[in-house]
């Protein structure tokens, strides 16, 4: 399957061992909603993980990353 240039780019950030937030993705990749991108890229069969985490304030959000090989 072909993926679009903006789910490229995201597939490149998530693959760069760090965990982002939806913020974060959408400042560096310029998608202004995220978490449809990454819906579409799990459609597509790539293994996009996320994890719920607490902010010091007490809200929750999800973080995003696609491990690579060796990689956990």
């Amino acid at each position: 399957m072909k993926l679009t240039r903006r789910q490229m780019s995201l597939v490149h950030l998530l693959q760069d061992g760090v965990r982002h937030s939806v913020f974060d993705i959408a400042n560096k990749c310029f998608i202004g909603d995220p978490r449809s991108c990454i819906r579409d890229l799990r459609n597509a069969g790539i293994d996009v993980k996320d994890e719920w985490v607490k902010s010091s304030t007490g809200a929750r959000y999800k973080l995003y990353w696609i491990e690579r090989c060796g990689q956990k």
